[in-house]
């Protein structure tokens, strides 16, 4: 299992901070950032919410859970090309779950299929990956 440090650590490089720019950010010294990542010190309450607001999963930081949370598509669209979870239905009007994506044209594809688009609902973006994992180029 892992530390909520460690956790820390993984979201903050999921979203793309460095600890320079997460600190600078957050209004901590880069020591503290590492002493919170290294399990040194325990973040405030001030500091997790500061992380929030810059696109951390508090959640995941302190439980290591991650849910899945469904946006509708009529309220937000992810990026084009980047693959999602989605629900989708199908020609009977049921639903179902799957890997899928955006393309240009405005069209719903299921991951490694051409075939025709799907009708999509909602989406989820993919949880961070678990600690010790790197992502593959």
């Amino acid at each position: 299992m892992t530390t909520m440090g460690e956790r820390l650590r993984d979201e903050r490089k999921r979203a793309g901070w460095t600890q320079d720019n997460l600190a600078r950010a957050t209004h901590i010294t880069r020591r503290t950032q590492v002493a919170y990542e290294t399990g040194r010190r325990t973040p405030r309450g001030e500091y997790l919410l500061a992380v929030s607001e810059q696109g951390l999963d508090v959640q995941f930081i302190i439980s290591g859970r991650v849910p899945t949370i469904w946006i509708p598509v009529t309220e937000r669209l992810p990026d084009l090309l980047q693959d999602v979870l989605i629900v989708w239905r199908d020609s009977d009007g049921f639903a179902n779950r799957d890997m899928g994506y955006l393309q240009r044209n405005g069209r719903w594809y299921l991951v490694d299929s051409y075939d025709d688009p799907v009708e999509v609902t909602h989406w989820a973006p993919f949880p961070a990956l678990p600690a010790g994992l790197q992502e593959a180029a």
